[in-house]
């Protein structure tokens, strides 16, 4: 068997699909195992030590993970049942990120949330100036939280969320608060 995709879904196949007795190997795009749990939530609301022992455990039930291994790009379907698997699971995920539509959210200098953390997440710098923008979607207040601060040396945060202020998921019943030195804006609807 084989999975492509090593989020969510794809670790949850491969495990089941260990616990039956196949040997099932893991495909995953990323140069690390646990798709957008790795690269599109901060470290603070997903420890990389428990994700990283997860990992761990389903790779000792006998799965097998190839990171760095895109669909299309590095294997194909045809190349997999010619390889002998059997039967590919297909857990690409949702790592692309939702529009919140609004004017501007092509301007340079405004990042989506989910490239943003993907960069952090994977060790690159996403180029800040001194104002950053950045969009939330189901989680919109983490997004411009700093993650490590990565956001180091930034005046200004603004968070362009499709959910009202006091309706962020992030922060039930509230607004999150800036660190010192720094304003933090959420826009969105006026619900």
């Amino acid at each position: 068997m084989a999975v492509i995709g090593s989020g969510p879904a794809g670790l949850t196949a491969a495990s089941d699909l260990a616990r039956r007795g196949f040997r099932p190997t893991v495909f995953e795009a990323l140069p690390v195992a646990g798709g957008m749990l790795a690269a599109g939530i901060p470290a603070f609301r997903m420890p990389r030590a428990a994700l990283e022992a997860d990992i761990a455990a389903i790779v000792a039930s006998g799965v097998e993970i190839r990171t760095g291994t895109a669909l299309g790009r590095d294997v194909t379907l045809d190349a997999l049942f010619a390889d002998g698997y059997e039967a590919v699971f297909l857990a690409t995920g949702a790592g692309k990120p939702v529009s919140p539509g609004l004017p501007g959210e092509d301007a340079d200098g405004v990042i989506a949330s989910l490239e943003f953390f993907r960069r952090v997440n994977l060790g690159e710098a996403p180029a800040l100036g001194k104002g950053r923008r950045s969009g939330g979607r189901r989680t919109g207040g983490h997004r411009g939280r700093p993650h490590g601060d990565p956001a180091e040396g930034v005046l200004q945060v603004i968070v362009f969320s499709r959910f009202a202020k006091n309706a962020l998921p992030a922060f039930p019943g509230g607004s999150p608060r800036p660190r010192r030195g720094r304003r933090f804006q959420v826009r969105g609807p006026s619900r």
